[in-house]
């Protein structure tokens, strides 16, 4: 049994999307990929707005990205990875996190524009 409560995403939902309020909510119990199931329905659920999801590092990040975009499509999820590859000394540039970078600005700036 997991703390995963379907009731308390909808009361969530329910009680912000009705003043449009930010917010945050906790989900425990979750691992892999399943972890995303709620999350892209709460992003379907305001699928017009720009929602941010802050994870602890790269790897993380990248699976993220990829689950959600199998669940939401493509077109609607961007990565912002670091500019730099590596830390410390080793660290350079990757040409590949700008052209990241880039296409998710210009999706946020796109969005502010509509």
């Amino acid at each position: 049994m997991t703390d995963f409560d379907v009731q308390k995403i909808r009361d969530f939902l329910t009680s912000r999307s009705k003043d449009n309020i930010p917010g945050s909510i906790t989900l425990q119990g979750l691992t892999g990929s399943a972890v995303y199931f709620p999350v892209a329905s709460l992003v379907k659920k305001g699928l017009q707005k720009i929602h941010i999801l802050i994870l602890e590092n790269s790897t993380q990040a990248s699976y993220a990205a990829g689950d959600l975009s199998v669940l939401l499509g493509y077109e609607h999820v961007y990565l912002f990875p670091a500019s730099y590859r590596g830390t410390g000394k080793t660290a350079r540039q990757d040409e590949s996190f700008q052209v990241q970078r880039t296409t998710a600005l210009r999706a946020v700036s796109e969005y502010f524009r509509q």
